[in-house]
């Protein structure tokens, strides 16, 4: 029993021995979002930033443990959305928003090849990664030259207010390359994927029993904005004109919304002990 404790307390040792390797740096790319007021994948025209501090714990070769804290912003316009021939309701209904983001998460790291800062041998690999995050979000838009807070006006008044504090589960993965001594250059992404549908203020159905004149009423639907003739005589076929007897839904509650980061990463490893077995 004595020598099997033994055994157990060297393993243990080892393996934390190995596990004071550390990483500080940051992180700077682009931050997209997929929702209702977004009609492509990755929408190049409403991509914005995203800034962020970057922590990496290593427990060995192949496992780490990384921690972020992000500032980005995403965007979506429905005047960016495609526009077949017979018409789109998303066009018409002409909503646009914008929204910074902040968040705080971690994630496990499975590196595919071994790595190891600093060394000849295992100075690459790709990764996988997987994780929990929390963030802040304020859907605005600009209205008449002004910035307006979406969320508090309810645009869909049969729900109720949607918190700006939400939880997200970071999905992705990446390469690291250490391009010198204890430093490593790093490529990451991951998706966002999210428990709210109001990333951009439009989930469900139009206001029900709206206050004429009302913030909220008029930013529910926004196509008689535009002087585009032809948004104005699309035939809508999708049940999104509130002005129509057949209609269901402002947006899609069916899909939640994402947002996705692509991040370029340099860090530092600091590195109390070392093990020759790595």
């Amino acid at each position: 029993m004595k020598a099997k404790l033994l055994l157990l307390a060297l393993f243990f040792s080892a393996f934390l021995a190995h596990s004071q390797d550390w990483e500080l740096g940051g992180t700077l790319g682009p931050m997209n979002y997929q929702g209702d007021v977004a009609q492509a994948s990755v929408n190049l025209v409403k991509t914005r930033y995203n800034l962020g501090l970057l922590g990496r714990y290593t427990f060995n070769p192949i496992l780490a443990i990384r921690a972020e804290v992000n500032f980005g912003r995403i965007s979506g316009d429905d005047k960016y959305a495609f526009i077949p021939p017979e018409g789109y309701g998303h066009n018409k209904r002409n909503l646009n928003f914008g929204s910074n983001i902040f968040e705080v998460s971690a994630s496990f790291e499975y590196n595919i090849f071994k790595y190891i800062a600093g060394s000849r041998r295992n100075h690459f690999s790709p990764f996988l990664s997987a994780g929990f995050g929390i963030f802040h979000f304020d859907p605005t838009t600009t209205y008449k030259d002004q910035l307006i807070h979406l969320q508090p006006l309810q645009t869909e008044l049969n729900k109720p207010l949607y918190s700006l504090t939400q939880v997200c589960f970071p999905i992705g993965g990446g390469i690291k390359w250490n391009v010198k001594k204890n430093w490593t250059l790093g490529f990451n992404y991951a998706t966002r994927f999210t428990l709210t549908d109001y990333l951009d203020d439009v989930s469900h159905n139009w206001q029900t029993n709206p206050t004429p004149g009302s913030l909220g009423q008029e930013l529910t639907y926004r196509g008689d904005e535009t002087s585009n003739v032809n948004w104005q005589q699309t035939v809508v076929k999708n049940n999104q004109d509130p002005n129509s007897k057949t209609t269901t839904n402002r947006g899609d509650p069916k899909n939640r919304d994402t947002y996705m980061i692509f991040g370029f990463s340099l860090t530092k490893t600091f590195r109390k002990y070392s093990c020759n077995a790595f």
